[in-house]
């Protein structure tokens, strides 16, 4: 079994708010709800998540989002969306999700805790526009990939963002495997 659990649109659609109006790519307040139609390996099924309440994530206001596979916690800081918890863990500190208008590769070092260990670990986001088909219609959407390297496993977190909505496409990869997606069924 796999120690290293690594957040999924579960953790990181589990998030919050500033800027620009950056927020656009992910408008979060309590009692907000989304579907999305999730995949592993083995099984499709309906994942709910819902904005329970706000929190304090790196000194900023931010949020809570729950669904059956656990709580996360995100905040928008200086135009970008900060992962801090996911449902098997957290980053400290807080991850780069996205940050829209940013062009340059953004780092980040820092611990990964999950299933009970510590590892360090490294990471870059790197973000693109992208048009992709989704619910019957071309959509223009902030592409995401974040990738962190850590106890000698490669995890690749591809977050597609539609303005105006918030994730509507999410795949996640460990050295290349497949491990899970998601994909907006509604909001």
């Amino acid at each position: 079994m796999n120690r290293l659990a690594a957040p999924t649109l579960v953790g990181l659609v589990l998030a919050a708010g500033c800027g620009e109006d950056v927020h656009e790519y992910f408008l979060l307040e309590p009692g907000k709800e989304w579907h999305y139609t999730a995949r592993t390996a083995f099984l499709t099924y309906v994942e709910p998540i819902r904005v329970t309440r706000k929190v304090s994530v790196e000194g900023v206001e931010g949020y809570e989002l729950s669904g059956p596979l656990g709580a996360s916690r995100l905040a928008w800081k200086k135009g970008g969306l900060l992962l801090e918890q996911f449902p098997t863990g957290r980053f400290r500190p807080a991850i780069t999700l996205v940050k829209p208008g940013e062009k340059a590769d953004i780092k980040w070092e820092g611990i990964l805790e999950t299933n009970g260990a510590t590892y360090p670990a490294t990471g870059t986001i790197k973000q693109k526009e992208e048009k992709i088909q989704i619910r019957g219609r071309s959509i223009l959407t902030l592409l995401s990939t974040v990738t962190v390297l850590t106890a000698g496993r490669k995890i690749e977190l591809e977050t597609w963002f539609e303005r105006g909505v918030g994730p509507v496409r999410q795949q996640k990869r460990t050295n290349g495997a497949f491990n899970f997606s998601m994909e907006l069924l509604s909001q």
